[in-house]
């Protein structure tokens, strides 16, 4: 379809030739400008502001949506819809896996033999404890993250579910030890890039110990039904939900008011980086020394193209995983952005080739309920 062909809906999706101007009205959709412009002929401008206006409130309603940015209730609805049922974007709930009893989560890369590697694919694909999967290129074929509620839980993964897997030459195992970034909304706008990342420092110990939580309260069932719920789709209301769980709707809204205001879960668009046009994404291994260990997990948190950044136990000190509109891009930020950083001894560069399974959803663990029986 030409753009003289194209009808109103559509010719906004033709791909576009460069960032949207700004035209100085609140809210419009031509205000939209996204650093890199990555969505270029991936999403129209009317999807990009749909999709910031879901990151800022994952449950907001389309009427409030269709207020915010000057267009029709309608019109919201159909394409939350398209870009849904086209695998662009998921609206799910996403806890923090030590608020719902998770307190050791680890990244695993992995040798494998290649002549198998389909079927290695296939069976992690398959593990519910496997919650990122990707085919790499690198001194990894495939890296995995993984999440537990004890030490021991992963030492029996690798011990009895991962050494089953036949294929499997070697396996290098990096454990959490802090998360200083773990950023879900990877499309960010020029004007507020710098304001509205999501700086969220969590000090996790691997040794299991439960991690501090702002209330000091422990999640219940009812609160564990609920998540699982806004997993299967967040934005389901809470009508819907009340009739599913026997719940009053007055209950149901407080309850999710708390569990977003406690940093249990954020709702959010998900999305794969190559949906929005961020076609090279990488896992990043920094040796660091010592002593500059701080102001380097400092300099990453600060990066808009790095969407986590995580201290590790093993070979490397910090592992961070970004997104880039080109691997010409992922090679500048290595050369000019990373080398840049006063202490980096090293590093080494994973890029994912293939996206198997990459889930935000971590089902709450049972030790998550105990507290309230």
């Amino acid at each position: 379809m030409t753009p003289a062909s194209a009808g109103p809906e559509d010719q906004s999706r033709v791909k576009a030739t460069g960032p949207l101007q700004g035209t100085g009205h609140k809210n419009a959709f031509s205000e939209t400008q996204i650093d890199g412009c990555a969505w270029d002929g991936y999403i129209d401008s009317r999807d990009l502001a749909i999709i910031l206006e879901l990151q800022k409130d994952g449950r907001q309603s389309d009427a409030r949506i269709s207020r915010q940015l000057g267009t029709s209730e309608v019109t919201i609805r159909k394409r939350i819809s398209r870009l849904i049922g086209e695998g662009t974007i998921r609206v799910v709930a996403a806890p923090v896996p030590w608020m719902v009893g998770y307190c050791v989560d680890a990244r695993i890369g992995l040798r494998v033999d290649l002549s198998r590697v389909k079927q290695i694919l296939e069976q992690l694909v398959g593990m519910a404890t496997v919650h990122f999967v990707a085919l790499t290129a690198g001194r990894h074929n495939i890296m995995i993250s993984v999440a537990f509620r004890s030490p021991h839980e992963l030492s029996d993964f690798l011990a009895n579910d991962l050494s089953t897997v036949p294929g499997i030459f070697r396996s290098d195992t990096f454990v959490t030890l802090e998360t200083r970034k773990r950023q879900h909304d990877i499309l960010q706008p020029v004007r507020k890039a710098a304001h509205r990342l999501r700086q969220k420092t969590a000090r996790v110990s691997a040794t299991g110990a439960t991690p501090v939580r702002t209330t000091g309260k422990m999640i219940d069932r009812a609160d564990c039904d609920i998540i699982v719920e806004l997993q299967r789709d967040a934005r389901q209301s809470d009508a819907t939900l009340a009739r599913k769980l026997a719940l009053s709707e007055a209950t149901v809204r407080r309850r999710i008011k708390r569990l977003i205001g406690d940093h249990v879960i954020e709702v959010v668009p998900a999305m794969l980086p190559a949906k929005v046009g961020y076609v090279t994404s990488a896992h990043i291994g920094l040796q660091v020394s010592p002593a500059m260990l701080d102001a380097v997990l400092g300099r990453l948190v600060e990066m808009p193209r790095v969407h986590t950044v995580v201290l590790t136990a093993g070979e490397f000190d910090i592992l961070a995983w970004a997104s880039f509109v080109s691997p010409s891009e992922l090679s500048s930020f290595i050369r000019n952005d990373i080398s840049s950083i006063s202490g980096v001894l090293r590093t080494e560069t994973m890029i994912d080739l293939d996206i198997k399974k990459m889930e935000l959803g971590i089902l709450p663990s049972q030790s998550a309920t105990e507290a309230s029986g």
